[in-house]
C-alpha cells in the first residue's frame, strides 16, 4: 500500500470522509467535501421519483438511485460530467443561457445560467463539443444519472 492510497478530509478538527482519492472525488459524503476536493456544481432539489429529482423551477433531472427517506437535498455534478447542447428542445435537462465560453486548449469551459440553479452551471467540454455554444445562446444542460451525487439529504 502506498502512502497516498487513502486520504482523510477534515472540517474544524472533525473527519468528514476517509477513502481513496477517487472515492472522495467521485462520491463525496457532504457538500463540504465536494467543494473542498475539486470544482463542483450544486443544485438544490426535491425528491420526485426513482432516479430523478426536481429542481426549484420544477425541471426534472436525473440522479443515481435514491437511498433513504428524504425530501430535499443538494445534487452535486462535476464540470467534466456536464454536457451542454445548443437549444432548448431537449426532453431532459435544465434550460438556460450561455454566459461564457472559454477555450482552454484541451477543453472548453462553458458557464450556463439556469433559472433552476442559484449559481451558474459550469461544464468542461472536450473537443469540439462547445463549437455551437455562443454567448447568450439558449442551451440545455444534462448529465448521466450516475454522475449526479445526492448530498446532505434532509
Amino acid at each position: 500500500m502506498a502512502m497516498a492510497d487513502r486520504i482523510a478530509v477534515m472540517n474544524e478538527g472533525r473527519v468528514e470522509q476517509v477513502g481513496t482519492p477517487e472515492e472522495i472525488y467521485r462520491r463525496p459524503s457532504s457538500r463540504f467535501v465536494a467543494d473542498f476536493i475539486g470544482e463542483s456544481n450544486f443544485l438544490e432539489v426535491e425528491r420526485s421519483g426513482e432516479g430523478e429529482v426536481k429542481a426549484k423551477d420544477g425541471s426534472r433531472v436525473a440522479c443515481a438511485p435514491l437511498d433513504g427517506e428524504w425530501q430535499r437535498a443538494t445534487l452535486m455534478i462535476r464540470p467534466e460530467d456536464v454536457q451542454v447542447m445548443a437549444g432548448n428542445g431537449h426532453r431532459e435537462g435544465l434550460t438556460g443561457k450561455v454566459v461564457r465560453s472559454s477555450f482552454l486548449g484541451s477543453f472548453t469551459r462553458v458557464a450556463v445560467q439556469c433559472d433552476s440553479a442559484d449559481a451558474q452551471i459550469m461544464a468542461a467540454l472536450q473537443g469540439g463539443a462547445a463549437s455551437q455554444l455562443e454567448e447568450n445562446a439558449t442551451a440545455t444542460v444534462t448529465w448521466a444519472p450516475q454522475d449526479a451525487v445526492v448530498l446532505d439529504p434532509q
